[in-house]
């Protein structure tokens, strides 16, 4: 069976620190950076164990074959996304700005919305999204930012 599997944007703590989403925010604060985040600009981000779970239940049958997408159970602005790991790790919202990809012309070719309609899998597999709401728990400090964290 070949059925194409488009993924969205991965959250998971990383084998080095340095890759995901949480990991990228760490290095710029510790860095003394203020990340500008768009408003405008919406992904579903999902932990690799739900993506995991879904290609094992999709190649163990299903009868599923086609293109599909998989994607995280929240649609939410990258600013959002800043907010909510902001929040889960006790960090200051004053640390990221907001910004919108229209005015901002390196950024303009971008697309704003890159979210996937996961429907034509609801009611045929037993795997569900993972909100990222429901993921933040699973986020740890990366290990070369602690001293930087807790120091705070």
């Amino acid at each position: 069976m070949n059925s194409p599997v488009r993924i969205p944007l991965l959250s998971i703590n990383s084998p080095r620190g340095d890759r995901s989403l949480h990991e990228e925010l760490f290095r710029a604060l510790s860095e003394n950076e203020r990340p500008t985040l768009f408003i405008d600009e919406f992904r579903q981000p999902c932990p690799t164990e739900n993506v995991a779970d879904f290609l094992v239940e999709l190649c163990d049958g299903n009868d599923c074959r086609g293109l599909f997408h998989w994607a995280g159970g929240q649609r939410l602005s990258r600013f959002q996304i800043g907010n909510q790991l902001l929040d889960h790790f006790g960090l200051p919202r004053l640390n990221i700005d907001q910004a919108t990809l229209a005015k901002n012309p390196r950024f303009s070719k971008r697309p704003p919305d890159l979210t996937f309609d996961t429907s034509t899998l609801q009611g045929r597999l037993k795997t569900r999204p993972t909100s990222f709401t429901d993921h933040l728990d699973s986020l740890i400090v990366p290990k070369q930012f602690r001293d930087w964290y807790h120091s705070l």
